[in-house]
């Protein structure tokens, strides 16, 4: 019985020993925590300072309540900001009022000019943010300004390049295409089969290299804003038959059947480009399409006077990951791994400019349905 309580006393002992040393290690865990935490806000503070955007935070009353080394930069060289035809100080910018609002992030960047204190033009992509508190109540909102200056000058200098380029192309191109043709009709004497088969071909890869460079060229003209159109009655019969003889070979050469649906009628637009654009999308159907296959084209005038183009393929389709890229610069789908991914980025800035809309649809394997649209204008 002795030794049950000696036993007993021991262990009250070596417990009264061990609290203080579990308070102990409380004590030191706090410490580290706290040191731990105190090192990740220092750590997340430096990397704030040092982004390259400027990151301005506004209090609900628009006062600046913080920001970063590049964004004081900012603050202190940089007073108006040009943005949709007027100037604004930075903390009366409408991408704000959005976010104060909505209580989201702003939807698109803004693009805006400011000259700094030395008269130099910056351009600015600037987006915004809600701020809350831990109650997730709105406090204010954060602007990220990247200063894209130097990436529009690089840009520019390398669109003026290629479009230089292109144009000192398309000469030598068209001396060429003239000169395959008359050697195809024998103008410059008798031809072998043979001989005929390799210049056909070779007017072929010609005409493709031509209508790239000349698909580009429109592009960057469009791009910069200096492409005009020239708006004019037409007669819808006649602008199918001058867009037919421009696929007429590339029809017969795989035998697929253009079914064209449609009464003629006269509507206003610029034939030479809305002549492309149809171009430009049946020929990207007729790629699409297997030999011996058919292509449906529709134009209707609706209630508003406004023109709708179907052109519609029953090739191999895309998929549904691919279409939101279909009009993008460049981009090649898998169905045209050849093509130079700017046929149809240069209808939808056609159209555009028409004050009109293109849109795609289409089921992987069964078929693909492009539909634009022209609304009724005035020449």
């Amino acid at each position: 019985m002795t030794d049950l309580s000696n036993m007993k006393e021991s262990a009250e002992e070596k417990k009264l020993n061990i609290v203080p040393s579990i308070n102990g290690l409380k004590s030191l865990s706090e410490e580290t925590w706290q040191f731990a935490k105190a090192k990740k806000l220092a750590d997340l503070e430096s990397l704030f300072d040092n982004l390259g955007e400027g990151i301005v935070a506004f209090s609900l009353d628009l006062n600046v309540t913080d920001s970063n080394k590049v964004g004081k930069h900012i603050i202190e060289n940089f007073i108006n900001f040009y943005y949709d035809g007027k100037n604004y100080k930075l903390k009366d910018l409408l991408i704000i009022q959005e976010v104060f609002i909505k209580n989201t992030n702003s939807l698109a960047l803004m693009e805006t000019a400011s000259y700094n204190l030395f008269g130099e033009k910056h351009i600015f992509n600037i987006s915004a943010s809600p701020i809350f508190s831990e109650a997730h109540v709105l406090t204010g909102a954060c602007l990220i300004l990247n200063d894209i200056t130097e990436s529009k000058k690089h840009t520019k200098e390398l669109e003026d390049l290629i479009s230089g380029l292109t144009h000192d192309l398309k000469t030598p191109l068209i001396a060429a295409e003239i000169n395959f043709i008359h050697l195809i009709n024998e103008d410059f004497g008798k031809i072998s089969k043979e001989q005929l088969e390799i210049l056909t071909l070779l007017n072929q890869n010609n005409t493709d290299a031509l209508r790239f460079v000349k698909n580009l060229l429109a592009v960057f003209k469009y791009e910069a804003k200096v492409q005009k159109i020239i708006l004019e009655p037409v007669e819808l019969s006649e602008l199918f038959k001058q867009v037919n003889s421009s696929i007429k070979s590339m029809l017969e050469e795989k035998k697929i059947d253009l079914i064209v649906s449609t009464s003629n009628f006269q509507f206003i637009c610029d034939p030479f480009e809305i002549g492309r654009v149809l171009v430009n999308v049946l020929t990207n159907a007729i790629s699409a399409t297997l030999k011996g296959g058919r292509i449906e084209l529709t134009a209707v005038k609706n209630e508003e006077g406004a023109v709708i183009f179907t052109i519609e393929d029953f090739g191999n389709g895309i998929s549904e990951e691919d279409l939101p890229n279909l009009f993008k610069r460049f981009w090649q789908s898998s169905r045209s791994p050849n093509s130079s991914g700017l046929g149809l980025h240069l209808c939808k800035h056609i159209l555009a400019a028409h004050g009109g809309k293109i849109r795609a649809e289409s089921k992987l394997g069964k078929w693909t349905r492009i539909t634009f649209e022209i609304p009724d204008l005035i020449a």
